[in-house]
């Protein structure tokens, strides 16, 4: 019985989110892909593109979110799409994080990123001061053109 109140509260609060979504272009929502059940259901239930992001060592965890978001599909958001999935704090050098990137992009080519969230200096400190600000911007339009595409994608 406490799935059915769950699944009560989701929709609730989807309903009551989409109608405050009226008054923006966009919302971005960032939820752990290994969030409660409620709050991932509820944060994909009120999303129009669900990407996935994954470092090298949680490669297991992209089949467990590629479940979920499609148990949201059905359950509670019919018009989400799946935008891939994007790999971050990679670093070629290692040999885990090789054998990761070859397994993901075998394993799901149509879904995995051209881009990635490098672990180097840009990518990992976002400069909030402004001091190096130029090259935060040209480290992250890669992933940010990448991001427009996929999502007019249709």
């Amino acid at each position: 019985m406490q799935g059915k109140k769950d699944n009560e509260v989701v929709v609730t609060l989807r309903d009551l989110f989409n109608q405050v979504k009226k008054g923006y272009d966009f919302i971005v929502i960032d939820s752990s892909s290994t969030s409660a059940p409620e709050l991932f259901n509820l944060s994909l239930a009120i999303s129009d593109f669900a990407i996935m992001t994954y470092s090298p060592n949680k490669i297991n965890l992209i089949n467990q979110w590629l479940t979920r978001t499609i148990d949201v599909q059905k359950s509670f958001n019919s018009n989400l799409r799946v935008g891939g999935i994007l790999r971050t704090r990679f670093n070629k050098m290692e040999s885990i994080h090789k054998y990761s990137e070859t397994e993901v992009l075998e394993y799901y080519p149509n879904l995995c990123w051209s881009t990635a969230f490098l672990n180097d200096f840009p990518h990992a400190i976002l400069d909030i001061a402004g001091k190096k600000k130029k090259e935060t911007i040209i480290a992250f339009k890669a992933i940010y053109d990448e991001l427009i595409l996929r999502f007019l994608k249709r």
